[in-house]
């Protein structure tokens, strides 16, 4: 049996993504089961420049599950110091990786995530 690769799955998963952070946008930070948009993700951090191989720039993860399979969004800065030029989202498992660049409606949403989390980041360190 051939496992697909990531770049087969990762619009299916955007959708599925795109439809559960959608819930929360919907109904004031709180899914249909009551979760809250703080407790559907694992972590909203700052992965410094050259955390990976050919990572020169850092950026802002919001990352939702980890392992194999794992899924984050990614926030990257402008000439401007203003994050959300690039903004990604990234599917990822063992040794394989594919990622969509998010415009438009899908854009929006990943920033409304980002506005979300944004009043807590210490803009001198980029943490939490």
């Amino acid at each position: 049996m051939t496992q697909e690769k990531c770049a087969d799955l990762v619009a299916d998963q955007w959708k599925r993504t795109r439809e559960a952070l959608q819930a929360f946008q919907n109904d004031d930070l709180t899914d249909e089961e009551g979760c809250e948009l703080g407790e559907y993700g694992l972590s909203f951090d700052y992965v410094t420049p050259n955390t990976f191989d050919d990572q020169a720039e850092g950026y802002w993860r919001y990352l939702m599950s980890w392992g194999g399979p794992a899924d984050e969004i990614r926030y990257h800065k402008g000439e401007d110091g203003r994050y959300g030029r690039k903004v990604e989202y990234w599917y990822l498992n063992w040794f394989d990786g594919a990622s969509v660049d998010l415009k438009d409606d899908d854009k929006e949403l990943a920033m409304w995530v980002f506005e979300c989390h944004k009043p807590d980041i210490d803009p001198r360190t980029f943490q939490l």
